[in-house]
């Protein structure tokens, strides 16, 4: 997903209408070159796919069928998305015409692939379409959750575009980072992409904050439907539980007037109510949560944050059904212990 402040985060799509890979890998380290000279922006790279928004290219390493995630990026790609550098280095402007292939990884690829120690420094042996190619690991950037927050960060590996088997045909998208609280013209911009070289075709300027929203609006809607109807029988439960105590506290009147009658203190009634009540309460609560515990799987798939066993979870529900059974009972039996005995013993 974006930083901490998807809104700081800006991208529009910028394609030549020439094809020719030669033409485009001049074409866009221009483009950013042109565009970091705006005074509004503090840093501008590009990708071939955005997080939460494109597709991918998939990559693989000698020996391994695990499906990488790969990207194409030109310096400037990490700083603006404000993703951050966990060992190493960030690509740099001289890495882009190095005759040396180099590639960045995540956490979750440096775990994967070298478990034991730091990967800087060694080779990562891919896949490519003359067979196997090693690229040097030069770092190690932070996971990014590219299909929205409720799904694991996948391995990836980070291509500097125009290095020999970084030539991909697709456009590449523009990540712009303005400064304080700058908003980028698009208007500016599309100038600046049409007057740096052959005729282009230019997106929309898009703020990280409409892709963030545009990802995570069905679970959120899902999430507050779910809300509304966990609410919702939230409240007829406790009805249920008050009125079905309250009823069964109510019929014992006549005993609770015996009881008062034979000197026991009103105090010694409520809580011989309160007591009997609790039984079933218990009772009902170890069945909810034994069923509540089996079918989290159910919705497991709607959750981020937490898992569907979370206990602390599981103890807040007990804690607060539970209060509510007893007060449910603690408030008849109260008002039943203020009747005077022989109206009680007179109740049929």
């Amino acid at each position: 997903m974006w930083d901490s402040n998807p809104s700081a985060v800006y991208t529009f799509e910028v394609e030549p209408i020439e094809t020719a890979a030669i033409v485009r890998q001049a074409y866009y380290p221009a483009l950013l070159s042109a565009i970091r000279r705006l005074p509004e922006l503090a840093t501008a790279g590009a990708v071939d796919s955005v997080p939460l928004r494109d597709g991918y290219t998939a990559a693989f390493v000698k020996g391994d069928q695990t499906n990488l995630v790969m990207k194409l990026v030109l310096p400037g790609y990490f700083e603006a998305l404000g993703q951050p550098l966990k060992l190493g280095r960030l690509p740099t402007e001289s890495d882009r015409t190095s005759a040396e292939p180099v590639v960045l990884i995540n956490e979750v690829t440096a775990r994967q692939f070298f478990p034991d120690g730091s990967p800087v420094g060694r080779f990562l042996e891919m896949m490519e379409a003359n067979g196997p190619a090693p690229r040097r690991i030069i770092g190690v950037v932070g996971d990014v959750r590219r299909y929205g927050p409720e799904y694991d960060a996948r391995p990836e590996v980070y291509l500097v575009y125009g290095q020999p088997g970084a030539r991909g045909a697709h456009p590449l998208r523009i990540v712009l980072r303005p400064r304080a609280s700058a908003v980028p013209s698009a208007d500016r911009l599309r100038e600046i992409a049409q007057a740096v070289g052959p005729r282009v075709l230019v997106g929309r300027l898009r703020s990280g904050t409409e892709d963030l929203s545009e990802t995570i609006v069905t679970p959120r809607h899902r999430a507050m439907l779910l809300g509304l109807l966990g609410g919702l029988g939230t409240v007829l439960t406790l009805v249920g539980i008050f009125s079905m105590t309250a009823y069964a506290v109510a019929r014992r009147t006549q005993e609770i007037g015996i009881r008062m009658a034979f000197g026991a203190r009103p105090s010694q009634v409520v809580r011989r109510m309160v007591h009997d009540a609790a039984w079933p309460a218990l009772l009902g609560l170890f069945a909810g949560m034994a069923g509540a515990y089996y079918a989290t799987r159910v919705v497991a798939s709607f959750l981020f944050g937490t898992t569907s066993h979370d206990p602390a979870t599981f103890f807040a529900v007990a804690v607060f059904m539970g209060a509510a059974a007893l007060v449910a009972a603690w408030l008849p039996a109260r008002r039943a212990a203020r009747v005077d005995p022989v109206i009680a013993l007179r109740a049929e």
